[in-house]
């Protein structure tokens, strides 16, 4: 039996650390300074770890930015974008000749200065997304950073550009609801010039006042952005580079099908339908879930939900879906739950998330299963499906699955 002097002195040491934590979750710089450090610690450890353990065939290990901040030296030299160029980089530049343009300013720049400097944007982009949403409790944004963290540092870790088109989208949101439509579709002009499919973030549109003139914004920040390159080309190349990404694009869907539904439907099914077909079907339930919040009930949390749904949408129905493209789904998984009062089913499909999607790749899963049957399985996309459908179901049927779920299974009297 212990002795009363050690069972209160475990209780107060108890009483200090649930303190001190519930402190650190009402502090709103925490956050900032986790990523901004995260940021800064990897792009060093990328710099260093380049010299000291290089990776064979590649120029660098942090591969990513040295093809977005090469794409601008290509365009300026007039040289195709789409083409490889082994002595710089590895793999090819797959995104628009818009976003080449962009990287203008870090093309300038050594790269130990800036890897860092886009590792903060990238960090600190969707670090103010998340602060920005104003239904989520600070308590509540702080809890969101720290779940979306493992995947940041994912993406991170790859120098690539997902946390920023993450960030954008959710940035986007804030100013449409303080009716600043021009910022909202710039933001989301500029992911799509990145990623393409945040185009679909548009369809957001629908959901709020005004809406000819946003999309009057939108062409003109899209018409803006598309000859963008003209002015460094010329006309007759500036055609050329767009028929080049074109082809690129074409030739790169038909190829593979990344950590997707796609490939998912095939490791637990053995069959996969046309590809076109299954992406023709997501589209159309897509767009069928606006349908209840835009002509018949609509409320706050329509918003949040439908933004979480195209985040997710974005990366599941991506052919060239990878493990850092997932801070995407993440995110929007986190924008779903965060913005919803929480109860057991949706706490289970967080954890899933959490332990599925983000933890899956790292080193506290035993190498055997990362390298094995969660790599087969496409184990990384399977929550993020289920949450997709989960939101589906709900914008389709105007019900929420939790309740239908909890009036199911309500043990008899």
């Amino acid at each position: 039996m212990k002795p009363p002097e050690s069972k209160s002195f475990m209780t107060s040491s108890s009483n200090k650390l649930t303190h001190a934590l519930g402190r650190l979750l009402q502090n709103r710089h925490a956050g900032l300074w986790l990523y901004a450090g995260c940021a800064l610690l990897i792009s060093a450890q990328l710099l260093i770890t380049t010299h000291t353990h290089p990776k064979q065939g590649w120029p660098t290990l942090y591969n990513n930015y040295v093809i977005f901040e090469q794409s601008f030296v290509h365009l300026w030299h007039g040289l195709d974008l789409y083409q490889a160029y082994p002595d710089n980089y590895y793999d090819l530049y797959k995104y628009s000749p818009a976003f080449a343009v962009l990287m203008a300013p870090f093309s300038i720049l050594p790269d130990f200065i800036g890897l860092p400097l886009w590792s903060l944007l990238n960090a600190l982009v969707l670090y103010l997304g998340v602060r920005k949403l104003s239904v989520i409790s600070l308590k509540q944004q702080n809890l969101m950073l720290l779940f979306l963290l493992p995947e940041l540092i994912i993406s991170l870790q790859n120098a690539q550009s997902n946390a920023l088109v993450a960030g954008l989208m959710i940035l986007s949101l804030h100013f449409l609801e303080i009716r600043k439509a021009h910022w909202a579709t710039l933001l989301l002009a500029i992911g799509t010039m990145i990623k393409l499919f945040p185009v679909l973030g548009f369809l957001l549109l629908l959901l709020y006042p005004r809406f000819w003139r946003s999309v009057a914004w939108t062409a003109f920040w899209i018409l803006i952005l598309l000859l963008l390159p003209m002015a460094i080309t010329g006309w007759h190349s500036f055609m050329a580079l767009y028929m080049s990404w074109f082809e690129l694009l074409q030739a790169d869907h038909s190829a593979s099908t990344g950590l997707s539904i796609f490939a998912w439907l095939e490791a637990w099914f053995g069959a996969m339908p046309d590809k076109n077909i299954l992406l023709g079907i997501g589209v159309l339930l897509l767009l069928a879930s606006f349908i209840r919040p835009v002509f018949l009930k609509k409320n706050a949390a329509d918003q949040y939900a439908l933004l979480a749904l195209l985040m997710i949408w974005t990366v599941i129905f991506n052919h060239k879906a990878e493990s850092p493209t997932f801070i995407i789904a993440v995110a929007g998984v986190g924008l779903w739950y965060f913005s919803r009062k929480a109860d057991a089913f949706t706490s289970s499909l967080l954890i899933l998330t959490l332990v599925f999607v983000s933890l899956s790749p790292s080193d506290l899963m035993p190498a055997a299963w990362k390298n094995g049957w969660l790599k087969s399985g496409v184990w990384k996309a399977f929550p993020c499906i289920l949450v997709w459908a989960v939101i589906s179901f709900e914008q389709l049927s105007g019900r929420s699955l939790s309740g239908q779920l909890a009036s199911r299974f309500q043990p008899l009297k």
